[in-house]
């Protein structure tokens, strides 16, 4: 499918969003960046991408991400905190998604790809992958509110979206500084803890 119009990356000052819009850049793609409103915008200067500053739990905020022809995006946009309250991730990670698939696809975007979670599943079955069609069993609330976001873009899909669901497991590395980055950043004298020495206790 070829894309001609803009590419939508929410959630793009993000770890993850970040390097996806750095990617989409290299590449040569028309690229929008959205995220929550926020004074510094340096690393969208940087690379001369349009910043629209937007609020998954503030509708009025959603429209002018979808503004002048966006055809495909990238959706990275959510709270991803294991500690987090299920009323405080409801409103962004299900809710939210309700409102931006249902504007993407009323703007016609031609492939929407939701970011979601592994935590979906809860804990392997005596050591079985997970299969896209396995039982859902989130042991928290961040697993429970990206199973219900999953559902929403699924319904989504049912309705004729074009929508692809990717499923990672925990990441981090450069850039991370919540969740496991934060846990692979404090000094360890465990061996299996990725570092480079300095990060582990002398």
């Amino acid at each position: 499918m070829i894309h001609s119009g803009i590419t939508l990356v929410t959630g793009a000052a993000g770890f993850m969003g970040s390097y996806v819009l750095e990617y989409l850049v290299s590449l040569g793609v028309g690229v929008r960046a959205a995220d929550r409103p926020r004074e510094d915008t340096s690393f969208f200067d940087k690379m001369e991408v349009e910043y629209v500053p937007a609020d998954l739990t503030q509708p009025e905020t959603l429209p002018p991400m979808f503004a002048g022809g966006v055809d495909r995006v990238f959706h990275l946009d959510t709270i991803s905190n294991f500690s987090t309250p299920y009323a405080k991730l409801y409103p962004t990670n299900v809710v939210g998604v309700k409102r931006f698939t249902k504007l993407a696809r009323e703007a016609g975007v031609k492939r929407y790809i939701h970011v979601g979670s592994t935590s979906v599943y809860g804990r392997p079955y005596q050591d079985v992958p997970f299969r896209e069609e396995g039982p859902r069993n989130p042991q928290d609330e961040y697993g429970k509110s990206k199973r219900y976001s999953k559902d929403v873009v699924w319904k989504r899909i049912a309705e004729g979206f074009a929508a692809v669901i990717t499923l990672p497991c925990t990441v981090y590395g450069p850039r991370c500084n919540d969740g496991a980055g934060k846990t692979f950043s404090r000094p360890t004298s465990i061996a299996a803890i990725p570092g480079n020495g300095r990060k582990r206790k002398k």
